[in-house]
């Protein structure tokens, strides 16, 4: 049976991942702003390093999401990189931190969602938009 391509079809699939990957961005960069007054006693170098990939990664996720929206298929495979980071870090960021087993669940919960919108973003009718 031939599959129907409608060529020029925007689908919501790739509009809400680019609009969660825009708030997500924009969340963690206000966080990243706001914690940035701590006294100067508590940061230690480590801190510095862990909140800068984390500041450079939100505005990765604010850019990437709003070129999504625009269709570039450079934004497409960028953002298919950024979901297999936080599928990684999603239940490793409690579980380091020593946050328990209530917070590792929902960080797997949110890992499988972000395996099923990765594995929608290689679909061929997906890719279709982009061309």
């Amino acid at each position: 049976m031939p599959q129907e391509i409608h060529v020029g079809c925007r689908s919501r699939l790739v509009s809400a991942i680019a609009w969660l990957l825009m708030i997500g961005g924009a969340l963690a960069a206000a966080a990243y702003l706001f914690d940035g007054m701590r006294s100067i006693a508590s940061i230690t170098p480590l801190y510095v390093l862990g909140a800068s990939m984390v500041a450079c990664l939100a505005l990765l996720a604010l850019a990437t999401g709003h070129a999504l929206l625009r269709r570039h298929e450079w934004a497409r495979r960028l953002s298919q990189g950024l979901l297999i980071v936080l599928i990684l870090a999603s239940p490793l960021t409690p579980a380091v931190s020593g946050l328990g087993l209530g917070f590792v669940l929902p960080g797997l919960g949110l890992s499988i969602a972000l395996a099923w919108a990765l594995k929608l973003l290689g679909r061929p009718s997906v890719k279709q938009e982009f061309a």
